[in-house]
């Protein structure tokens, strides 16, 4: 496991064969012009990541409150506030039948759950910006998603190398997705594969 955000932007520069970094967390002036670059799709990178699959690290589960500012003027009776670490809705537990993906009883609309029962369940992708908490392969994957972002400019538009970083990017999905799936027990994963036939 990883332990700063330093040690994944170093296996990153290690790839790019450039010198290693001894922080992130200086004013940007007082910085290399790499740790900058990092710095600068660092949060776009880890987000979109973490949107694209379903990480089980990141797989939260919470029951949300109505929140009275935000009823809905028409259409659905509640409102519901997303967790302030939302990114992506994976369940709602709909009552009496449990969780479901899709459902036409809710929508999600300007950070706000509209929905026609007044308790919610849901269970979503998290935001996780401590690194401590990721696994592993996501690590890895994230790593090359640095250096596939920041390659041409760091070489200098270097050819091999940009070829040489986005072959270990798309080997990383391939490890972080199936590593991720093998975790999920085998109910979980026929759900899945039924649900995805379907579209």
């Amino acid at each position: 496991m990883a332990e700063s955000r330093v040690q994944i932007a170093n296996i990153t520069m290690t790839e790019l064969g450039q010198d290693l970094l001894s922080t992130l967390d200086d004013p940007p002036a007082d910085m290399p012009v790499n740790a900058n670059r990092i710095n600068a799709v660092w949060d776009n990178c880890r987000d979109s990541l973490l949107r694209r699959y379903d990480w089980n690290f990141a797989t939260y589960r919470k029951q949300l409150q109505v929140d009275a500012n935000k009823k809905p003027l028409y259409e659905y009776e509640y409102g519901f506030a997303l967790p302030s670490d939302y990114l992506r809705l994976l369940d709602i537990e709909r009552p009496p039948w449990g969780f479901w993906r899709f459902s036409s009883d809710y929508r999600i609309e300007s950070g706000t759950i509209l929905y026609n029962y007044d308790t919610l369940k849901i269970k979503y992708i998290a935001r996780v910006s401590d690194v401590s908490k990721w696994d592993e392969a996501f690590v890895q994957l994230m790593a090359a998603t640095l250096g596939q972002r920041t390659a041409w400019a760091i070489t200098a538009g270097r050819k091999d190398i940009v070829k040489k970083i986005d072959d270990w990017y798309n080997q990383s999905i391939l490890d972080a997705v199936g590593s991720n799936s093998i975790e999920k027990d085998q109910d979980h994963l026929e759900a899945e594969q039924f649900i995805d036939s379907r579209f």
